[in-house]
């Protein structure tokens, strides 16, 4: 199957909270997404495409490490429509916002999710780098630098920006 992923516009945002009500059994990513929009801590925003109908899209919001300047996002929620799973294409979009992230800038990235599915993309626990989360997630807590070493001298706690708190995301 023949997909897009491009960066959201305008036009997309109601199909995209359309897609997080779907796929999510509850409304918090969708209103995650809103809130960080509204915000403007919506770091990075990509949609797939299939017929101009959007079948997925990832998010990614910047995050901290007990107020160390260190360029870091935190990637999520990242939606697949129903219909249009098991086709490569949340992997797809995985991959995309990596790219984007290190193209703009990021040195390194943070996810919460199945340890066995993001390790593909190269992410470990992230406790490996010494890092905690606000959550207190061990395993599903992790970690990829996207720029070698750069999360060799940083510690401590990562903080998401205060919509996930807002929407016990």
């Amino acid at each position: 199957m023949a997909f897009l992923i491009r960066p959201e516009d305008l036009n997309d945002h109601a199909a995209i909270d359309t897609l997080n009500r779907e796929a999510f059994e509850s409304n918090v990513e969708a209103d995650l997404v809103q809130l960080l929009r509204d915000r403007g801590e919506l770091s990075i925003s990509l949609v797939a495409t299939d017929d101009f109908a959007i079948v997925g899209h990832v998010a990614a919001s910047e995050v901290s490490v007990q107020d160390k300047n260190i360029h870091m996002v935190g990637i999520g929620p990242i939606a697949v429509s129903v219909s249009h799973r098991k086709q490569g294409i949340g992997a797809s979009l995985m991959q995309a916002i990596l790219n984007v992230a290190k193209e703009e800038g990021f040195k390194s990235a943070v996810v919460l999710g199945d340890p066995k599915y993001y390790g593909r993309f190269g992410f470990q626990t992230a406790s490996n780098f010494n890092l905690e989360n606000e959550y207190n997630e061990a395993d599903a807590f992790m970690a990829k630098e996207l720029e070698v070493d750069s999360l060799k001298d940083i510690s401590g706690l990562v903080k998401y920006v205060r919509a996930f708190s807002q929407c016990n995301a």
